[in-house]
C-alpha cells in the first residue's frame, strides 16, 4: 500500500469511524462530496469525449482510483480493525479524489492533507505564492503584491494539462502546450512502418518477427516500454522513448553490443547527450529520425481523428 492509499484510509477513518468526534471535522466539512470535473466521476457519455486522448490512456491504466486497486484496498480493510465494515467502492473513490486533487508532498510526513493550503487555486502564469516544503512546516511566502479582495493563487507545479485534468479536474489555459502521451504500441508501429519502408524486399515476415521479439523482450526486462512516454515542452524526446526506437532499429551487431554492455551493469537507457549518444552511427541516427517522423505523423492523424469525432458527436447531440 503506497502513501496515497494510506492517506485515503486515514481520511476515511476520520469520516466513517470517528465521524462527529473527529478533531478534523471542521476541515472535513469543507471537502466536496462529489468531484464532477474529475474524469473519475464523468458519466459514460462524458468519457466518450476523452477517447483517444492522453487522459483516456491514463484512466485505462494505473491511477489512484483504478478499480482493481480500490477493490484490493477494500479487501485489505476487511483485515484491518480500524473500520466496523469495509468502505464501499464509492467511498474509496471519494477519498481517492480528495487525495488526488488536494494532497501535498512533505519530506517529513509523506503525502499529507493541509487545511487552508489546499484552498488556494492554481496559476502557473501569475501565482502569488508557491508551497515550500520545510520539513515540519509547509511555508507560503507572497511573491508579489496582493490587493485587498484579490484571490490568492498558488502554483502547484509545472505539470501539463493531462495531469491537471486527471487529478485536479481543471485546465491551465496559460500553458501554450500540453503534455502528450505516446504509447509503446505507437512507438513500435512507427518503427515498423519506417523499417518496412527501408527494408530489403527479400526479408521475410518471420525474420522481422524474430528480430522484433528479441529487442522488445530485452527492453521489457529493463522496464522500458512498460508504460506510456510523456512528451512535454521541456522534454520533447524522452530518453526512454529514444532508447526504445534505437534498440528496435539496431543492426544485429549493434544490438549484441548493447545487450553485452547492459549485462555488465550499464544503464539500459541511452543518453543521447552522453558519450554513448555521441558514438551512435549516422545510419542508426538516421533511422531514429525516420521513426520520429513516422511517429509525429501518426500522432497528428490520431489527434485529428479525435477532433473530428468530437465535432461530429457534438453535432449529433445538437440534433437530438
Amino acid at each position: 500500500m503506497d502513501e496515497q492509499q494510506k492517506l485515503m484510509l486515514r481520511l476515511l477513518q476520520e469520516v466513517l469511524v470517528k465521524a462527529q468526534q473527529s478533531s478534523w471535522l471542521p476541515y472535513i466539512r469543507t471537502l466536496p462530496s462529489t468531484f464532477p470535473t474529475l474524469p473519475l466521476w464523468y458519466t459514460e457519455e462524458e468519457k466518450e469525449f476523452l477517447k483517444g486522448t492522453s487522459v483516456d490512456t491514463l484512466l485505462q491504466g494505473a491511477h489512484i482510483a483504478n478499480v482493481k486497486d480500490l477493490q484490493a484496498m477494500q479487501s485489505c480493510c476487511e483485515q484491518l480493525d480500524i473500520f466496523t465494515s469495509p468502505p464501499s467502492l464509492e467511498q474509496l473513490r471519494w477519498a481517492a479524489s480528495v487525495v488526488a486533487s488536494r494532497a501535498f508532498d512533505s519530506s517529513a510526513a509523506g503525502v499529507i492533507l493541509a487545511p487552508f493550503a489546499d484552498a488556494l487555486n492554481h496559476s502557473s502564469a501569475a501565482p502569488h505564492t508557491r508551497m515550500r516544503d520545510c520539513g515540519e512546516q509547509l511555508l507560503f511566502h507572497a511573491e508579489r503584491d496582493i490587493s485587498a479582495g484579490e484571490e490568492i493563487f498558488n502554483c502547484y507545479g509545472m505539470q501539463g494539462n493531462t495531469q491537471w485534468l486527471l487529478n485536479g479536474g481543471f485546465r491551465d489555459s496559460s500553458r501554450p502546450c500540453d503534455d502528450l502521451l505516446v504509447t509503446p504500441a505507437d512507438v513500435v508501429s512507427s518503427a515498423l512502418a519506417h523499417m518496412r519502408f527501408c527494408k530489403d524486399e527479400t526479408d521475410s515476415a518471420d525474420d522481422e518477427e524474430d528480430y522484433l521479439f528479441a529487442r522488445l523482450s530485452l527492453l521489457q526486462d529493463f522496464g522500458i516500454g512498460s508504460g506510456s512516454f510523456c512528451i512535454s515542452p521541456t522534454d520533447i524526446l524522452p530518453d526512454e522513448l529514444a532508447t526504445m526506437l534505437l534498440v528496435i532499429c539496431m543492426t544485429d551487431a549493434e544490438f549484441a553490443k548493447y545487450h553485452q554492455q547492459r549485462a555488465g551493469g550499464a544503464d539500459p537507457v541511452i543518453d543521447l547527450g552522453g558519450t554513448e549518444g555521441e558514438e551512435l552511427t549516422e545510419a542508426l541516427l538516421a533511422n531514429l529520425y525516420g521513426c520520429l517522423l513516422r511517429s509525429s505523423h501518426c500522432i497528428h492523424m490520431m489527434r485529428s481523428g479525435v477532433c473530428l469525432y468530437q465535432y461530429v458527436y457534438k453535432n449529433i447531440e445538437k440534433q437530438h
